[in-house]
């Protein structure tokens, strides 16, 4: 709104609409939504001198990372980067979107879980790369990009952890791409 000070905007609509329904609620009793909180869950866990230790008396506790470790998988051509690559990047895009949404992960740490995928180059992967990726449309669009080979490593590593099998589409994809896998070198034209 670019207003500043209790009395700007009140002859805008949305002013005069969000009163009314707030009014609405509150004469049907409806409270106002409270943001949800993290349950608390402190142990009194104490140490050999019977004392509490210092995370829990600043009230901070080590959360899982959301991001596997990845560091004992090894896919063939990793080393040179030259991974093939079976997935559209519709797929990928589906893939990292589900992924996003996770609690826990950030757009930075993904940045970040993407670019230990590179081995020969240091890639320093942007969100701009990543945003401009998830806004393309088409099964190859974006095959030329940075995070479309990340993104592709980083999920096959996951699917191998897991020990999930193939999906219908990843066997698709071998039969047509063959050994080389996917082009990422062309822009791959799509209508």
């Amino acid at each position: 709104m670019g207003q500043n000070g209790p009395y700007k905007g009140e002859g805008c609509d949305a002013y005069q609409n969000a009163w009314a329904f707030f009014k609405k609620r509150e004469r049907k009793g409806i409270p106002l939504p409270n943001k949800r909180r993290k349950p608390n869950s402190t142990s009194n866990k104490k140490d050999d001198n019977g004392t509490a230790s210092r995370s829990e008396k600043t009230g901070t506790k080590k959360a899982k990372s959301p991001f596997p470790d990845l560091s004992g998988i090894h896919l063939d051509g990793e080393e040179t980067d030259s991974v093939p690559i079976y997935d559209s990047c519709n797929e990928l895009r589906r893939k990292i979107s589900s992924f996003m949404r996770r609690d826990g992960v950030t757009q930075a740490a993904f940045m970040r879980a993407l670019s230990e995928q590179y081995h020969l180059k240091n890639m320093g992967l942007q969100s701009s790369k990543l945003t401009r990726f998830r806004n393309q449309k088409g099964v190859g669009s974006g095959n030329t990009s940075d995070i479309f080979y990340a993104a592709y490593v980083f999920f096959e590593k996951i699917r191998i952890r897991d020990g999930k099998p193939k999906s219908n589409h990843r066997l698709g994809m071998e039969d047509e791409w063959g050994d080389r896998g996917m082009d990422t070198d062309d822009p791959i034209q799509t209508r």
